[in-house]
């Protein structure tokens, strides 16, 4: 794939996505329905899914992680993108490495690249990348790719005492 550009792009919370969106050429929203998330920016995509882990009611689907995909591709020469979801963890970060897979990043690469580059420097530490599992299955169905393997091999060694019991709350265990 072409890497010749590849947007910047910053991973935020909606409450840093409300103050910042009008800074970034493009803004994707990855919310539950039940959140108001539209603030007047011109290229402004919303796709609603909750942020769920298995087959649950409100998880991604096929067709919304497919979406998005098309809907960055279309976009791959803008200068910056903003991605957000409730916290700026999970499903932001997640949609993230898809994109970047996308625009011709090795998975590797794109999961260095979104922990490294995408988030607030003063949030490096505080807030933990934790990438929803079902969009990067998703993608990696879509894309062909194994971003779901090594997003898990790079959160055990990037958070290990946040994720101590996380994944056992998460769903249940």
């Amino acid at each position: 794939m072409n890497k010749k550009h590849i947007p910047r792009l910053m991973v935020s919370t909606r409450w840093e996505a409300a103050r910042w969106c009008h800074r970034y050429d493009s803004v994707l929203t990855v919310f539950s329905p039940w959140y108001y998330c539209d603030w007047g920016h011109d290229d402004h995509k919303i796709v609603e899914f909750a942020d769920r882990y298995h087959y649950q009611d409100g998880a991604p689907t096929v067709d919304q992680i497919d979406d998005i995909l098309s809907w960055g591709d279309s976009r791959r020469d803008v200068r910056s993108m903003l991605v957000h979801c409730k916290a700026g963890q999970s499903r932001s970060t997640a949609v993230a490495i898809s994109l970047f897979a996308l625009w011709g990043m090795d998975e590797e690469e794109a999961v260095e690249h979104v922990y490294s580059n995408c988030r607030p420097q003063e949030k490096v530490g505080e807030r933990p990348f934790i990438p929803n599992r079902r969009v990067l299955e998703l993608a990696d169905g879509i894309l062909g790719t194994r971003l779901s393997a090594h997003a898990r091999d790079v959160d055990s060694t990037r958070d290990p005492e946040w994720l101590d019991g996380w994944l056992e709350t998460a769903v249940g265990l």
